[in-house]
């Protein structure tokens, strides 16, 4: 595990410039509504937002709410967290370097435990599940919104090691219906369930991890020769966008539930 960490800090401390840039789907404003209008959301409110990055979530989370902390294991994304935040003055939002797998704060302390992107980059995503379930209070919510993976198993496969491919960071991304059972076996009723099909430009995607050059080249022909017939899926449903960039489909799940 303590080797797992060192791998994702190396990796998302190259990430951490470029994170928060609006050309990728990550900091998508339309994808944030999507996520922040199916939450329900008061003033009263204090949030946690667990492998937070460089704050993407809880900055648009923020003026919502009473407070909002980010954690992450990462000081670059922090770093660069909290310089986004005092540009944009949110007065409510602090950033502490802290593990999702042993949270630094007392059992029912949130209304609210978000994460974002993070299971599929734990090794075992029930342990930082259970975490996040500790430190909500009774009643609050506990929000899970992952990529995931194609529901055939051999499609998964692939995807998965494609993805390894760009980020050795990335554990296993879980077929929604994994995904919903990792949430319930932790004992968390789900409330809500939503999925959206998000377009994700291939460039981008592998200049943000600063995949190796002969990686790169593996993926991007693979991906054209599934275009063209010439070679087998990918697991990653590729296409041409309406500009011609080479583009392939993901699916992130969204689950709510609630602290019994």
């Amino acid at each position: 595990m303590a080797d797992h960490k060192e791998e994702v800090k190396a990796s998302f401390t190259k990430q951490a410039r470029r994170f928060s840039s609006p050309l990728l789907t990550l900091s998508n404003q339309e994808y944030i509504r999507w996520i922040v209008e199916r939450l329900r959301l008061n003033k009263q409110m204090s949030v946690l937002d667990v492998a937070c990055g460089t704050g993407i979530v809880s900055r648009a989370l923020a003026p919502l709410v009473e407070s909002v902390t980010g954690i992450d294991v990462t000081s670059a994304m922090l770093t660069e967290a909290r310089l986004i935040a005092e540009r944009e003055g949110l007065r409510n939002l602090e950033f502490r370097e802290c593990p999702a797998e042993n949270i630094t704060f007392p059992s029912q302390t949130f209304d609210l435990c978000f994460t974002r992107f993070s299971l599929h980059h734990f090794e075992v995503p029930i342990i930082q599940l259970r975490e996040m379930a500790r430190v909500t209070k009774f009643g609050g919510s506990i929000v899970v919104i992952d990529l995931v993976a194609p529901s055939d198993p051999a499609l998964a496969g692939l995807y998965n090691d494609y993805e390894r491919l760009r980020d050795p960071s990335h554990t296993v991304a879980l077929s929604s219906q994994q995904l919903e059972d990792v949430v319930l076996a932790v004992g968390i009723p789900i409330q809500q369930l939503e999925k959206i099909e998000v377009s994700v430009n291939v460039e981008r995607w592998l200049d943000l991890t600063d995949t190796p050059s002969q990686t790169r080249a593996r993926i991007v022909a693979d991906l054209e020769g599934e275009l063209a017939g010439r070679s087998a899926a990918t697991g990653l449903s590729p296409y041409r966008d309406e500009n011609g960039g080479l583009t392939f489909r993901q699916e992130w799940v969204l689950i709510v539930g609630t602290k019994a």
